[in-house]
């Protein structure tokens, strides 16, 4: 038997990245969902592509605390 492929909003995608993100774990969202993980992988994915800036499109301010983090990150890590 052929399967029917649901539709999603939007909002829909946009909240199962966000419950994704705040459980910590794609595979509980999904469940808690009812979906597959394939589709918050995907959702997720083209998500973070949309939210994508160029370092050289932030402000100086911007470059300065990205520097900050990253360098705070190298420090933890150690």
């Amino acid at each position: 038997m052929r399967q029917v492929a649901r539709k999603y909003t939007d909002e829909f995608k946009k909240q199962a990245v966000d419950l994704a993100q705040e459980l910590d774990s794609i595979a509980l969202a999904a469940t808690k969902l009812g979906i597959s993980t394939a589709n918050i992988y995907d959702w997720r994915k083209k998500h973070e592509a949309t939210q994508e800036v160029s370092v050289s499109q932030m402000s100086a301010v911007e470059r300065e605390e990205l520097n900050r983090l990253r360098n705070e990150v190298s420090e933890l890590k150690k």
